[in-house]
């Protein structure tokens, strides 16, 4: 069964074929930390509106939160 991903952009119903995200840690574990998913015309919406959220989050001590990027979906 295929998942389908829908644009994160407000109102747009189109599939998704980036995850906009950026690499987070906190000393002991790292991940890929997802800020939302775009469709070819909102890419840079999505980007723009998650890098204002990572402005806004406050770290605790020990984490990080790296460049925001964007990384092509499997299949889409």
């Amino acid at each position: 069964m295929k998942t389908v991903v829908k644009c994160s952009f407000p109102d747009c119903d189109d599939y998704a074929v980036m995850k906009v995200a950026a690499p987070w840690k906190d000393g002991s574990h790292a991940e890929l930390n997802t800020y939302g998913y775009a469709c070819p015309a909102h890419v840079g919406d999505v980007v723009a509106y998650a890098e204002g959220r990572a402005k806004a989050y406050r770290l605790a001590p020990g984490e990080s939160v790296g460049k925001i990027g964007t990384v092509p979906l499997a299949n889409a």
